[in-house]
């Protein structure tokens, strides 16, 4: 009993129970879990700091179907999509019966793709899909020649441009352009009042050198005659006019 002690000898014994409990080192405590409470142990400390949005440096190459769950950067993984070979941001996660799906972000180009593994009675497609993004570049309306459209950002970075815009009958309608452009069409046509003619509409942009400035052009209805000939009616009183509305870049 302590109160049998003097204060040296309570003090020694302290002393020696402080010293014994630091020498133990990590098996002082047992680690928590689910059912017992307990200090963290290293494992712990590196899940807590996982989830809490660190990632964790993963091996050069490292195969992403074999990784733990959990937040990595990776460079060029295994058994990625094909063009993920650079930089990678990865977000792996599993469930007890081996379903597994993955997010994946190429860092440098900014494509973003989504992996699902199905385990279970339901047919589930699986592998890679691309997650495309629509990015705002320009919003406004124009729809005459020879006016600049200013965008946020450079639209070279882009692998499609979608464009939106006000038909004829005064529709809205969207187009999308793959990569490779330097001339972008929009066409539209419409029955004229007479059944023997169509009139095309059509609006083409260019970009300027550095294709973060893009310029409308062209901007011309055509009218399409019975006989085959087609006659220029921009400057006429049967033109259609299209209004370019909005343009996304798509990546």
């Amino acid at each position: 009993m302590l109160k049998d002690l003097t204060f040296k000898q309570t003090l020694l014994l302290v002393y020696r129970a402080i010293k014994n409990h630091i020498g133990a080192g990590d098996d002082a405590h047992l680690p928590a879990d689910d059912e017992h409470a307990g200090f963290l142990s290293a494992d712990g400390f590196e899940k807590l700091r996982a989830a809490a949005g660190e990632r964790t440096i993963a091996d050069y190459q490292s195969d992403l179907m074999t990784l733990e769950p959990g937040h990595y950067e990776v460079n060029k993984p295994v058994n990625g999509p094909a063009t993920a070979v650079g930089l990678c941001e990865a977000e792996i996660s599993v469930s007890g019966d081996g379903r597994k799906q993955i997010w994946l972000l190429e860092s440098g180009s900014g494509r973003i793709w989504y992996y699902n593994t199905h385990i279970g009675g339901a047919v589930m497609l699986t592998g890679w899909t691309r997650v495309f993004r629509n990015v705002k570049l320009w919003e406004g309306d124009v729809s005459e020649n020879n006016q600049e459209l200013h965008f946020t950002m450079p639209a070279g970075g882009f692998e499609m441009i979608k464009v939106r815009y006000k038909s004829y009958d005064g529709t809205i309608k969207t187009q999308t352009f793959g990569s490779g452009y330097y001339r972008i069409g929009v066409n539209d046509t419409a029955i004229n009042i007479e059944t023997t003619t169509t009139v095309d509409s059509r609006i083409q942009l260019s970009p300027h050198d550095n294709k973060q400035d893009w310029l409308i052009v062209d901007v011309r209805s055509y009218r399409h005659n019975v006989n085959g000939s087609i006659d220029n009616i921009t400057n006429s009183a049967e033109n259609i006019k299209l209004h370019i509305l909005a343009i996304w870049g798509v990546i």
